[in-house]
């Protein structure tokens, strides 16, 4: 088997820089290794692989990088490998990748690949979690707390303590397969293709990644003490049982509001609304480990 491997050194504040050099001795012979320059080249050096006849491509780095690599692979047929090295590692953890990055390098020729769901906003995609409103102005300030070197969820923790003191729930509208919902006023609506986000967080616990559709969720007017007390309860998906939570499940979500509100695709800005999400159907193939089951749906 052909094996390009799309390293981004810069991932994880540094981690990939230094866990590289150990990392390459897994490396077979006759694999290739190309290093990321810029933003985007993931993605150039992944379609390159592709043309070139690469019958597996592995991106080494976080959801983002992974991401920038899955963008050039869609439709290909080639094999999405990833060895996660980054801040959150959202993905590894939605297909049951193994969490530290030896241990993924090894498992690569053991893991099964599976068809996944993309989801898509214009010419970007995103393979987890992307939305809108307080989780988005989150995810803006926990950049920037990650620039000083912080990994691990205590900086989006941080960064949500610090929004969360003047951020207020805002009216959205949504219209989910061309359906218009009545507006509602919400602190975030997050469009899933998997369960987790911000670093381990089960956001979506109904999600699938080859169902071909986004799970939908909107938390709802939560006054600061509410979302205080729901907060812990996202990273075991407790939320779900919250009142104030809704559900939705459409193969395409637009969101817009009176007021531009911020987005974010995967835990990166993404600009304001309008915004429409899409989702391709099973357009990629990635390698898979033990995925999380979804919860039940009451």
């Amino acid at each position: 088997m052909s094996c390009t491997y799309i390293v981004n050194l810069t991932a994880g504040r540094g981690l990939t820089a230094r866990l590289w050099p150990e990392l390459a001795q897994g490396v077979k012979d006759g694999d290739r290794i190309e290093v990321t320059a810029r933003p985007g080249h993931a993605t150039e050096l992944a379609r390159s692989a592709a043309s070139q006849g690469a019958s597996r491509v592995v991106a080494v780095g976080g959801d983002g990088t992974v991401a920038e690599v899955a963008k050039g692979l869609i439709g290909t047929g080639v094999q999405l490998g990833h060895v996660p090295t980054g801040a959150g590692c959202d993905l590894a953890r939605a297909l049951g990748l193994p969490k530290k990055p030896a241990e993924a390098m090894a498992a690569l020729d053991r893991l099964e690949p599976v068809a996944l769901d993309v989801g898509t906003v214009g010419e970007a995609v995103f393979l987890t979690v992307s939305g809108v409103g307080f989780d988005a102005v989150v995810a803006a300030e926990d950049a920037r707390t990650r620039a000083n070197g912080m990994t691990g969820t205590l900086p989006y923790l941080l960064a949500t303590f610090k929004v969360l003191r003047t951020y207020r729930p805002k009216l959205v509208r949504l219209t989910l397969d061309g359906k218009a919902e009545p507006e509602m006023r919400a602190l975030l609506v997050a469009v899933a293709n998997s369960q987790y986000y911000a670093g381990g967080m089960r956001i979506a616990p109904y999600a699938e990644t080859q169902d071909g559709l986004f799970d939908v969720v909107v938390v709802g007017d939560l006054s600061v003490a509410d979302t205080l007390a729901t907060l812990p309860r996202v990273f075991s998906g407790a939320h779900r049982h919250h009142p104030k939570v809704r559900f939705y499940q459409a193969r395409q979500v637009d969101v817009e509001a009176p007021e531009p509100l911020a987005a974010h695709l995967g835990g990166e800005p993404a600009g304001t609304t309008p915004i429409s999400f899409r989702i391709l159907p099973r357009a990629l193939t990635v390698l898979s480990g033990q995925a999380p089951a979804p919860m039940a749906r009451a």
